[in-house]
């Protein structure tokens, strides 16, 4: 994190936002491991700790970072709403306690195409399915090794999509050996091509809108002082100039002194 954030800073993206997208990360990771675990007590005391965590970042930490206050910043005020909400949906959770079943993808219990779209751009997130599945054989117990976890998760995931197209060839039955029409084909065609047109610029979207608002540019200020000199009044400035100029500065002339000083705080 340290290393990459110098890298993506020279392109114009705040400190304050990687910072926030890291943390944001961490605390994802420890909520699944709590839920793995089925531990609540742990929960309600990491919810807390983040709920007081989060209003110090939001209203003191970044404003400071960033130079921007909170009501000014769009981006932070969307990303507290819907913190809230996930806090308000946590404390159901907490309330009633995890349910018995805490293995599987949500996605994969009913068969529709809605279901197989959102999972189909669920494996189409670079690394999100392997790392739930490294979680998952970290904390849950389990007999085979990690690289037969990975396979196992890749069998399930091909037998969910042919059970989703076992589904729609049942409820959307069509003759064997008849052309599809082309003005079906074009609905269809078209609709996957902008869908997928709007899956890959939507990050895009996305990032240049947090640069745009996190990212706040230097004010132009205005020169002091200008002057233009050619060759023959260019004069070099040795170490013997720069030691007058110290003695001038900490002489005892203190009004001197004081008139630099403010000078220097202009």
């Amino acid at each position: 994190m340290i290393i990459a954030i110098p890298f993506y800073s020279q392109f114009g993206v705040s400190v304050g936002f990687l910072v926030t997208l890291f943390l944001q990360l961490i605390l994802i990771i420890i909520d699944q491991t709590l839920y793995l675990c089925r531990n609540v007590h742990d929960k309600l005391y990491f919810r807390l700790f983040q709920i007081i965590a989060v209003h110090i970042w939001f209203f003191f930490v970044l404003p400071e970072v960033i130079r921007t206050k909170f009501r000014d910043n769009v981006a932070a005020q969307f990303w507290y709403i819907f913190k809230c909400i996930y806090f308000g949906y946590s404390s159901i959770q907490i309330r009633l306690g995890y349910s018995k079943c805490i293995v599987g993808n949500f996605l994969m219990k009913c068969f529709n195409y809605v279901n197989q779209g959102l999972y189909q751009i669920y494996l189409c997130i670079l690394f999100l399915r392997g790392l739930q599945t490294m979680i998952d054989w970290m904390f849950i117990d389990a007999t085979l090794d990690l690289m037969n976890c990975i396979k196992l998760e890749d069998i399930y995931s091909s037998v969910y999509l042919i059970k989703c197209a076992r589904w729609a060839k049942e409820k959307y039955s069509t003759e064997s050996g008849v052309p599809w029409s082309k003005a079906t084909k074009y609905c269809i065609d078209d609709s996957l091509l902008i869908l997928s047109i709007l899956l890959i610029l939507f990050p895009l979207c996305i990032l240049f809108m947090f640069i745009s608002l996190f990212y706040q540019p230097n004010p132009l200020i205005e020169p002091i002082y200008e002057m233009t000199a050619t060759d023959i009044d260019l004069v070099e400035y040795i170490d013997a100039d720069y030691n007058n100029l110290c003695t001038s500065i900490y002489s005892s002339d203190i009004e001197a002194r004081i008139g630099i000083m403010n000078f220097l705080n202009i």
